[in-house]
């Protein structure tokens, strides 16, 4: 296989330059912090960025059920890049939700720790990026 490939015409070249390094943070909150595998429930918090985005496809891969939290325009990216669910926060708040999470991958710290605690299981693990 080759080594290079072309920068797709669809993208500009700041965000094929990214694209690395926010590949690889995600991959190294998913694959080697929280250690995500078969059937966890993920949330990625902060799902529409770069990092986030890459985060859902990343704990996908390694079996996670993925709850992509994003505002209403990124919504349908999610779907499409294959969140289980997507929740727009500026109508719900994941940390209310019954539902309790083995991982909370969160994507820029906007909650106190207190709030997103509450969020996951006892046993779970919360990173934060950026």
């Amino acid at each position: 296989t080759a080594a290079l490939a072309n920068k797709p015409s669809s993208i500009s070249f700041e965000e094929a330059a990214s694209l690395p390094m926010a590949s690889l943070t995600a991959l190294e909150a998913i694959k080697d912090v929280a250690k995500v595998s078969d059937g966890d429930q993920v949330v990625i918090h902060g799902a529409g960025g770069g990092v986030g985005s890459m985060a859902v496809q990343i704990a996908k891969a390694y079996g996670g059920h993925v709850t992509a939290v994003c505002n209403t325009k990124k919504v349908q990216k999610m779907k499409d890049i294959g969140a289980d669910i997507v929740v727009d926060y500026t109508k719900e708040d994941f940390t209310k939700m019954d539902q309790k999470f083995d991982v909370i991958i969160d994507c820029g710290a906007y909650h106190s720790v207190w709030k997103m605690r509450k969020a996951l299981k006892p046993t779970g693990h919360y990173v934060v990026i950026g």
